[in-house]
């Protein structure tokens, strides 16, 4: 498990170069086809989406993926272009960068038929497949993709159904491949706890004032980042198949060093309230059974 996350300006531009890069080249087409694009709910989809592509959690999220994916194609020797499917792919351009980057057989998978839809007349993704399915029972045989992909899906779905997606990911991946998962994080050391029980009585009743108690309940029961004990029990369930397990580094991450990384890399062009999502960060998570892979994975640093 990687922390996504640094604390050196250069270290982090440098480490997003060719994602933003890739996102800058494909915003000019995305944006001049959503002019004239006649689906509204996909359309809506799509202009929400755009909003964060350049949040610094994500870049990093990205950014990983595509070095370990570059890792992995380098050391297997590839002959075929590689089968991968991105789980949970949302309206995002990302599967479309792993698309054209790699050369690859791209599909990507979401519940949100209605979405699914609606991309597929979107000429922008008409270079990848797409499907809808639920990650937790995927309609595909065994061994299927050289590689499965989520980036920040997992803390967003009923933790009762975050281990069966994850096994669903292993199981139609060839034994030689991998899974890579990207997932919020957020410590919960006793001050960060005080600090956030706090801070979230306090959201709780404004909330509660301007929406309800029925929809203040509701968001209050809303899934959340993963805790350095989400990261320990997934070690514990897939131990053989986890390449690297949680650093106790990660146990020691302060609430103010997460604030402080994001206050540091904001940019001026991220429309988000800087009031929102601000004290977490996001951990890479890789499984694989193809031990040479494995051995040389634990070897490498391919983090931030």
């Amino acid at each position: 498990m990687e922390l996504l996350m640094t604390l050196d300006k250069d270290r982090f531009d440098e480490y997003v170069a060719e994602v933003r890069t890739s996102f800058d080249r494909c915003l000019a087409e995305i944006k001049e086809e959503l002019q004239i694009f006649p689906n509204a709910y996909c359309a809506k989809q799509i202009s929400d989406y755009l909003e964060y592509i350049y949040w610094p959690a994500r870049l990093m999220e990205y950014s990983y993926v595509l070095r370990i994916i570059e890792f992995y194609r380098e050391g297997c020797n590839c002959m075929s272009s590689l089968n991968i499917v991105d789980l949970g792919c949302d309206p995002s351009m990302f599967p479309l960068i792993v698309a054209k980057k790699f050369q690859a057989n791209v599909l990507g998978v979401d519940n949100d038929s209605e979405l699914i839809r609606g991309l597929k007349s979107f000429r922008p993704f008409r270079k990848i497949g797409l499907l809808s399915a639920d990650i937790t029972s995927l309609p595909f045989d065994n061994s299927e993709f050289d590689v499965a992909y989520s980036v920040s899906v997992l803390e967003h779905i009923p933790q009762s159904k975050r281990l069966q997606a994850i096994r669903e990911a292993l199981r139609v991946v060839k034994p030689e491949g991998f899974v890579i998962l990207t997932v919020d994080y957020r410590d919960l050391n006793l001050v960060s706890l005080i600090l956030k029980t706090l801070s979230r009585l306090r959201v709780a009743f404004r909330f509660l004032r301007s929406t309800g108690v029925k929809n203040t309940v509701r968001a209050a029961l809303a899934p959340k980042p993963y805790s350095y004990r989400d990261l320990e029990y997934l070690s514990k369930v897939f131990g053989d198949s986890l390449v690297k397990g949680p650093k106790r580094a990660l146990s020691r991450l302060s609430l103010g060093k997460i604030r402080s990384f994001w206050n540091r890399f904001y940019r001026d062009d991220f429309s988000y309230d800087k009031k929102l999502g601000r004290d977490y960060t996001s951990v890479g998570i890789i499984f694989t059974n193809n031990e040479e892979l494995k051995a040389r994975l634990r070897r490498s640093s391919l983090g931030p």
